[in-house]
């Protein structure tokens, strides 16, 4: 076995049995295929560890796991041998000092690099054999050899990609690579301001009635619709998931149906809110997935299950944290969690904060943010919204997102108008428009 497949297999039980983060485990064992192991053993670990994941999410654990082993050991003839292997691999890791479970994920993503380049070079040298072969056969043609050749050459030079360091490496990667790492919405209100969403954390507050859900379910409408290869995750804190469902398909009917449909109309499930639903279910079907639990390793198991991109946090207030105690520092862990999840996976993640008493426009961010300077630093992009108390909200009236933090540029306000029957956002004075289609693809361009 290699020391990449021991330290990877060590570092998921450690992960599943001793640090109880079953989620992290399988957001480890996503990045490497089974059969990218090439020792016996750890490949039966490693696949009985991925299905019983799959059986039981965030319960499993050592009790739900060996069933799993032994009913795989038995389909393969040997009912004992594999999982007495598997009993000597827990109580050899158990020994051994458990890290915090992000460095033992870091870890785990490291060596399944290094696995995954070995099953390559394995792959590499197979295909050498054979050109190599056919290279000394005398009935061969020049071309046939010189081609299996070519192939084997240009597959080792893309078995080890390398991360660029050198100035000269580095902007090459920048000039052949993506030209932004925002996602188009389609809005111009909040595109021409924002250019998108951008990778990190884009936070989004203000005072009850400022429609911070509507915008954010908005706007990832907007991803999902202008980046048909684009899924998302919506992580519920207060509302149910048909409430959200009911959101989404009024404010999708705006521009993507034969007519606006009221949010009223659709909650008294008439005929033209069913098919509101069955037209945002057509068009946007199982690209966004909606999950009650909304703890940080939910999310990143959410998001590694429905290889999502784009994260909303309903709302951050409201994620479970590890200090009931204190609620500033409770923030401070959620912020940096959200950090590390954006490092890893380069995430969009949109997250929904309330506003604390008194606060307002001219508040510095960690006060918005309920005294969290960790918000104040993770956020990439911190928008506060804003409106006259007195106007009636029975109408379509204009909200001012003021932009208190962009890292991507200038600090831009975005004004808009809301239309709370609809849960759609628009530009003041402007008819309302499709999302464009070619944003996404003329970005940058």
């Amino acid at each position: 076995m290699s020391i990449y497949e021991e330290k990877f297999t060590g570092c998921v039980t450690r992960l599943l049995l001793m640090c109880q983060e079953p989620s992290a485990a399988s957001a480890a064992l996503s990045q490497v295929e089974d059969a990218a192991f090439f020792d016996p053993q750890l490949q039966f670990l490693v696949s009985g560890t991925r299905q019983a994941i799959a059986e039981h999410g965030s319960k499993t654990n050592a009790i739900s796991l060996y069933p799993v082993f032994i009913k795989m050991a038995a389909e393969e003839g040997n009912v004992w041998k594999e999982t007495e292997t598997f009993d000597s691999w827990v109580k050899m890791w158990q020994k051994e000092h458990c890290q915090p479970w992000e460095d033992e994920l870091q870890q785990a993503k490291e060596c399944a690099v290094h696995i995954n380049r070995h099953k390559t070079r394995v792959e590499i040298a197979a295909n050498a054999e054979k050109a190599f072969i056919l290279a000394k056969d005398p009935t061969a043609s020049d071309e046939e050899a010189l081609y299996a050749c070519s192939e084997v050459s240009k597959a080792a030079e893309s078995a080890a990609p390398h991360e660029p360091e050198l100035l000269n490496d580095i902007i090459e990667e920048v000039r052949d690579g993506d030209p932004a790492v925002a996602l188009r919405t389609g809005y111009g209100f909040w595109d021409d301001s924002a250019a998108g969403i951008w990778q990190g954390i884009t936070v989004l507050s203000g005072q009850p009635g400022a429609g911070k859900t509507a915008l954010a379910l908005q706007l990832v409408i907007g991803c999902l619709t202008t980046n048909e290869n684009v899924k998302a995750v919506w992580g519920l804190g207060e509302m149910t998931k048909r409430d959200i469902l009911h959101r989404a398909a009024s404010c999708f009917s705006v521009t993507a149906g034969t007519r606006p449909i009221d949010l009223r109309d659709i909650r008294s499930n008439t005929k033209d809110g069913q098919d509101a639903i069955e037209n945002l279910g057509a068009n946007i079907g199982d690209r966004l997935a909606i999950v009650g639990d909304i703890s940080i390793p939910n999310l990143c198991n959410s998001l590694v299950k429905y290889d999502a991109s784009v994260l909303v946090v309903d709302y951050m207030q409201l994620v479970p944290h590890g200090n009931e105690e204190n609620r500033t520092a409770g923030l401070d862990g959620i912020a940096g969690e959200l950090v590390r999840l954006c490092t890893m996976r380069g995430t969009h993640v949109i997250a929904i904060s309330s506003l604390p008493k008194g606060s307002n426009s001219d508040s510095n961010i960690g006060s918005l943010a309920r005294g969290s300077g960790m918000i104040d630093y993770a956020a990439n992009s911190f928008y506060l919204g804003t409106f006259d108390d007195s106007v009636d909200k029975t109408q379509p009236y204009d909200i001012k997102w003021l932009c208190k933090k962009q890292r991507q540029g200038h600090l831009v306000d975005i004004h808009s108008n809301f239309d709370g029957d609809k849960q759609y956002f628009s530009r003041p004075g402007m008819e309302i428009q499709e999302p464009d289609q070619d944003l996404a693809r003329a970005w940058g361009g």
